[in-house]
């Protein structure tokens, strides 16, 4: 994986909505924002005019396939590929259930089982709790997935903070999930919040000399934080284009690390229009979703 790639087909040039993570993904590519993994969009069980089993066993590696819209960490799961073989797994305790107990048939070597994933959600998801609609049931998003740099067993996955103030939007700060499961996608329960600071020294200290430590942190801190003034000065505008009116909104991504550059990478996951709400200390400037309704009016989009 590199942060740039050949754009995959199927991406649409305009988004249908801006919650589309395979149009965010595109924003992000033709804005060089973030390194990010190789992608492509999903309907059904094609990739554009490819069977996506048939794109698989054509491309051995490791890749994660998702919801397209909505998810907290329900219905994404892990499929390997070996060139022959495709093999699933899933944090997700219901998408699990539903991989280990799908009728495979060992002659499809896999193919039966991915394609039942991105097909058959409506037998294994939660729509409350993936805030999935009927309509993008069979839309996915097919991407490589992002190398598990973990430390502790975890891996650490910041979200910055962008926030409405007066006019415009500024980064007011970041926090940092602990995600101790093995596959890595985040299920909404299965992640814990810590300050951006004590993620990062967590994160580097089996990386970087105990000397060099806090200088290390201070440096990754900033490297986050300036990621985040680049989204905010892509994105805000693009949410008046669209027609989101939020009040905040976060850039999730992974922390990895670079052994030839000596440091670390914010590697892009997705952007979250509208924070539900932060349960660590929460940067200084924050405020709560009411607080800024109360300021600024009501959302929308």
């Amino acid at each position: 994986m590199t942060s740039t790639h050949e754009m995959p087909p199927g991406v649409p040039s305009r988004p249908a909505s801006v919650r589309d993570k395979c149009w965010q993904r595109q924003f992000v590519a033709e804005h060089g924002l973030f390194p990010q993994p190789w992608f492509v969009a999903v309907v059904g069980d094609r990739a554009g005019s490819v069977d996506l089993g048939d794109l698989l066993v054509a491309r051995p590696g490791s890749y994660i396939l998702k919801p397209r819209f909505g998810s907290n960490g329900v219905a994404v799961v892990r499929v390997v590929s070996d060139g022959t073989r495709l093999s699933t797994a899933s944090d997700c305790p219901d998408t699990a259930l539903f991989l280990d107990e799908y009728p495979a048939d060992p002659g499809r070597h896999g193919r039966d089982v991915v394609a039942a994933v991105a097909t058959q959600r409506h037998r294994f998801v939660d729509r409350a709790t993936a805030g999935l609609p009927e309509w993008a049931m069979g839309l996915s998003i097919l991407e490589g997935e992002i190398r598990q740099d973990r430390a502790g067993g975890a891996l650490f996955e910041p979200r910055i903070v962008a926030q409405r103030t007066d006019d415009r939007f500024i980064t007011i700060g970041a926090i940092g999930k602990r995600v101790d499961t093995p596959i890595g996608a985040v299920v909404a329960r299965d992640f814990r919040e810590l300050s951006l600071e004590e993620s990062l020294a967590m994160f580097l200290a089996p990386r970087v000399p105990a000397a060099d430590l806090g200088a290390s942190v201070r440096l990754a801190q900033e490297l986050v934080l300036s990621a985040g003034d680049r989204a905010v000065a892509a994105v805000a505008p693009l949410m008046a284009e669209h027609g989101i009116r939020v009040h905040q909104f976060g850039v999730d991504g992974r922390l990895c690390w670079n052994p030839a550059a000596n440091g670390v990478e914010f590697w892009f996951l997705e952007f979250q229009f509208g924070i539900g709400r932060i349960d660590v200390s929460p940067p200084p400037e924050y405020r709560s979703p009411a607080d800024l309704r109360a300021r600024f009016g009501p959302e929308s989009g």
